[in-house]
């Protein structure tokens, strides 16, 4: 059993989890819908830090509804509303956008680009 401590801004559900290793430092991650931002427990279940994410349209990466950290600089969100992949930094800001809007078939698989 693993217990978190939740700060007063973080909800205790999330349609997306994932687990980030650096260095020696292993993350249970997290995006917390409430303050749009991903966050990161340290083995201890302590929150060590947040990367939030702008709201704005102009800025922000979408209504995220799924995370992949490649690098703590290289964050992968996904705005299943906008057909969009947004990489994001370790601030939040929108460094690259994929736009996957095309239906393609292979095989008995169906990919949408």
């Amino acid at each position: 059993e693993k217990i978190f401590l939740l700060d007063s801004a973080t909800v205790p559900t999330s349609s997306s989890i994932g687990y980030f290793s650096d260095d020696s430092v292993n993350y249970l991650s997290f995006y917390n819908k409430p303050s749009n931002s991903i966050c990161f427990f340290n083995d201890s279940g302590y929150l060590s830090f947040k990367v939030a994410m702008p709201t704005n349209e102009r800025d922000g990466a979408g209504k995220i509804e799924g995370h992949y950290i490649h690098t703590l600089d290289s964050i992968f969100v996904f705005d299943q509303w906008k057909k969009r992949i947004s990489l994001i930094d370790s601030e939040g800001r929108v460094k690259n956008a994929f736009s996957f809007t095309k239906w393609k078939t292979f095989g008995n698989w169906i990919f949408n680009w």
